[in-house]
């Protein structure tokens, strides 16, 4: 499959594959799924809140988050990269664009569950998931939809960051989504993402004063 890939992150801490699925790709008409990075401070855990500091349209997902507990063998096989997974967590990204425009939409940030969970690559692919924007059911969806499994999706996350040169190594994280479609956000939104048997997200958003200060 196609992949392009965005600028990478300095000091990146996660790898991310969006739009791994076709509804997300047809709901913001990208032709194909978008590798990107994250560098450690964009990376949250569960009950953070982020700041909206200089972007423009912000929108929230949900995505399956893996820490890898060595680096995945070669060639890449996604049987193979299953051994490589230490545990698996549910995750909220934010999606927004450098420019304002459609083509540079990407995740510029993330908030992770705070519940490690051993692989399973069955339970995971049907786990149901619910996303609540201020106690308000926005979006369901289950891990199935990501390029037909999840385990394929990071399959293809890894072979194409391999191609570009940036190998995922151990103790890094790989993200997956959209699994949802992704909801609008703005400042003040709280999330609240359940998905069975991973456990709960959540995260608020706050804008930024241009000196620095929560508003």
């Amino acid at each position: 499959m196609d992949i392009d890939i965005l600028a990478p992150a300095e000091n990146a801490d996660c790898l991310v594959l969006d739009f791994a699925s076709v509804p997300a790709r047809r709901q913001h008409e990208v032709q194909r799924p978008r590798l990107t990075s994250l560098p450690p401070a964009r990376c949250l855990r569960s009950g953070a809140t982020a700041e909206l500091a200089g972007w423009h349209t912000p929108a929230v997902g949900v995505a399956l988050a893996v820490l890898l507990s060595d680096r995945p063998a070669s060639p890449m096989q996604a049987a193979r990269l299953a051994g490589s997974i230490e545990f698996v967590l549910p995750a909220l990204v934010i999606l927004d664009t450098d420019s304002g425009s459609p083509a540079g939409l990407r995740t510029v940030g993330c908030i992770l569950g705070s519940a490690p969970t051993r692989w399973d690559p069955v339970g995971i692919r049907t786990a149901g998931c619910l996303l609540r924007r201020n106690g308000e059911l926005v979006a369901t969806g289950a891990p199935g939809v990501l390029l037909g499994s999840p385990l394929d999706a990071l399959a293809e996350l890894v072979e194409t960051a391999e191609a570009a040169g940036r190998t995922p190594q151990a103790g890094r994280y790989l993200l997956v989504g959209s699994i949802t479609p992704t909801v609008p956000a703005g400042t003040g939104d709280r999330f609240d993402l359940r998905v069975a048997g991973l456990g709960a997200v959540t995260g608020r958003l706050t804008a930024v004063d241009a000196d620095g200060g929560d508003r």
